[in-house]
C-alpha cells in the first residue's frame, strides 16, 4: 500500500498555520490520495522544537507585555503589539513563524480576558502547545504513526544491519538518522511512502543512505521517494 509522511518542519507547519510552510503542507494533503504515516520520532521532534521556540518567543517579548498593561485600550494594545511584534521579527527573523503565532494567541487572549492573567497564559503557553499538539494534528489529517520495536530481536538485528549499511553517510543529527530508520524499517513491497521535507540536507543524505541500502540490503528504488517541497511546487506549478 501506498502512504505518504511528513518531515518534523513540516508536521509544524500544519498545526502553525502561521508557519512560511503551512501552504506548503496543505497543498501536498489536498494533492495526494494516499493515507498518511508520521514517523514517532519526528513527532516527537516536532513537540520538543515547538515548545522550545515557542518558550524562546514568550521570554523575548517579556518586556513587550510589561508595557502593554499600562494600556487600557484594547484597540491600541492590538495596535502596539503588532508594532512590538515587527520589530522583534526583524531582530529574530529565525522566529518569525512563532512571533507571529504568539502574537496571534495573545491578541485573542487579551480580546476575550483582557491584560490581568496574559502573564500567566504565556507561561503555560509552550507546555500547553505541546499537550495538544497531537489533538491539533488530528483536526487537520488522520495519520497512523510508524516507528521501531526495539524490544523485538528481528527488528534490532535489520536495525543493526541497516546502521552498518549507511554507516559512510552523516546525518546532520541523530534525530534525522532515528527518522530515516523509522522510515525504512516499514518500507516493503507491500507499504511503499513518499516523504515530504524542507531539509535539503536531508534530502540529500536520506537519498544517499537509501541507495547504499538498495545496493546492499536489497531494497527496491520504489519503495521510498523523498520529494523537497521545491520540487512538489515545482511538479504542482506544471500541472
Amino acid at each position: 500500500m501506498n502512504y505518504f509522511s511528513f518531515d518534523t518542519n513540516l508536521i509544524i507547519a500544519l498545526v502553525n498555520d502561521k508557519d512560511r510552510l503551512h501552504k506548503s503542507s496543505m497543498n501536498i494533503i489536498q494533492n495526494e490520495s494516499y493515507d498518511c504515516v508520521l514517523c514517532k520520532s519526528a513527532i516527537k521532534e516536532s513537540k520538543k522544537i515547538a515548545r522550545e521556540k515557542i518558550a524562546r518567543a514568550v521570554a523575548n517579548s517579556l518586556e513587550i507585555i510589561v508595557d502593554i498593561q499600562r494600556i487600557k485600550n484594547k484597540d491600541k494594545i492590538e495596535k502596539e503589539l503588532k508594532k512590538s511584534f515587527k520589530k522583534l521579527m526583524r531582530k529574530d527573523p529565525s522566529l518569525t513563524n512563532f512571533y507571529m503565532f504568539l502574537l496571534e494567541k495573545i491578541i485573542e487572549y487579551v480580546t476575550k480576558f483582557g491584560i490581568r492573567f496574559l502573564p500567566r497564559y504565556l507561561s503555560n503557553l509552550s507546555d500547553n502547545m505541546v499537550r495538544t499538539f497531537e489533538i491539533e494534528l488530528g483536526k487537520i489529517i488522520e495519520y497512523d504513526i510508524i516507528g521501531i520495536k526495539y524490544s523485538n530481536k528481528n527488528e534490532l538485528s535489520l536495525l543493526s544491519d541497516v546502521k552498518e549499511c549507511i554507516a559512510p553517510v552523516r546525518f546532520k543529527d541523530a534525530m534525522d538518522f532515528v527518522i530515516f530508520c523509522e522510515l525504512v524499517f516499514n518500507l516493503s513491497k507491500k507499504n511503499l511512502i513518499d516523504f515530504y521535507t524542507d531539509d535539503k540536507e536531508f534530502s540529500k543524505k536520506g537519498r544517499k543512505a537509501f541507495s547504499l541500502l538498495e545496493k546492499n540490503l536489497a531494497y527496491d528504488s520504489s519503495w521510498l521517494t523523498i520529494i523537497h517541497t521545491d520540487d512538489f511546487l515545482e511538479s504542482l506549478s506544471k500541472r
